[in-house]
């Protein structure tokens, strides 16, 4: 049985490779878009004109996140 066929039958969902953290977060998450926080967290700060800002990633470090309950704290860690 090939890999689909198997996914498929067991209910495993194959997710085609994204283009950019902002579609990665809309199919993970079922949000519209991810907050500006969110964005830079998983692809680093956006510099000016950069239209590939959320194509690469950005190097993972200890921050601090100060953002009140509700507005997707534990998605934007997880999903970064």
């Amino acid at each position: 049985m090939a890999y689909d066929s198997f996914c498929h039958s067991v209910g495993i969902k194959i997710i085609p490779p994204m283009k950019s953290f902002s579609e990665f977060f809309k199919i993970a998450t079922g949000k519209d878009e991810p907050f500006d926080y969110q964005c830079r967290l998983a692809c680093g700060k956006r510099n000016e004109g950069d239209a590939n800002w959320l194509l690469q990633g950005s190097q993972s470090r200890s921050l601090i996140i100060n953002i009140p309950t509700g507005m997707g704290k534990t998605a934007a860690v997880v999903l970064a």
